[in-house]
């Protein structure tokens, strides 16, 4: 099992967003990080209008825009969650207007 592509919740992958249209955007990680980006994810309220969809995990049958790969396994998950959405906001996904510059300037 590669601990990048693999979940062992999958199928289906954890899908958030997707109510309006836009790109994807898949996130690669250990599945236990997956896990906890998506709780940490799920609790911000206006994730619903976010344009196009966040992808936990990757398949080969997914088309994606963009990805981030979560390769530090103990980084902080705040640490994670902004990379994911300065990537989002790079997108177009999100405003991006509370991600840290310094966040939006590494995506």
């Amino acid at each position: 099992m590669n601990m990048y592509t693999d979940i062992p919740t999958a199928p289906p992958l954890p899908i958030l967003g997707g109510h309006l249209p836009g790109p994807t955007l898949a996130v690669a990680g250990a599945p236990d990080v997956l896990r906890a980006l998506a709780c940490a994810l799920a609790k911000i309220p206006t994730l619903p209008r976010m344009r196009g969809v966040l992808v936990l995990g990757m398949a080969p049958d997914i088309s994606v825009d963009s990805s981030v790969i979560v390769d530090e396994p103990d980084a902080p998950i705040q640490t994670i969650i902004w990379r994911v959405l300065a990537e989002a906001a790079r997108l177009g996904m999100i405003s991006g207007r509370g991600v840290p510059r310094r966040f939006l300037d590494a995506a």
